[in-house]
């Protein structure tokens, strides 16, 4: 079973990649996780794009909103929209005007 402390409120306004890309968010994006149904993973929603990702282990979930930001990002926010289907475009419009990206030592 899930521990109820594993569940609690995250908070993200920014997130620092490795290779010195910044995802700051115009608002900070709060996500609630909570257990499935069998109690033994740890689900976290995005309501903004209309997924989510799991975890066994809460000291993974952190690490698994960020890949998969990232990967959001990676994969929609960057795409041209003549590659992408219409859903995949409002992905990547609801990105744009939720998150600003930036690589660190870029100019402002």
């Amino acid at each position: 079973m899930v521990d109820q402390k594993y569940l609690s409120t995250i908070i993200l306004s920014t997130i620092e990649y490795d290779d010195g890309l910044v995802l700051t968010f115009n608002e900070p994006m709060t996500l609630k996780p909570y257990p499935d149904e069998s109690g033994e993973l740890i689900l976290c929603d995005f309501p903004f794009i209309g997924s989510f990702t799991y975890c066994e282990i809460h000291e993974e979930l952190l690490e698994d909103i960020k890949e998969y930001i990232r990967f959001c990002w990676d994969e929609f926010a960057l795409k041209d929209d003549n590659k992408m289907t219409l859903d995949a475009i409002e992905v990547k419009r609801t990105l744009h005007s939720t998150i600003k990206a930036k690589y660190i030592g870029e100019n402002e």
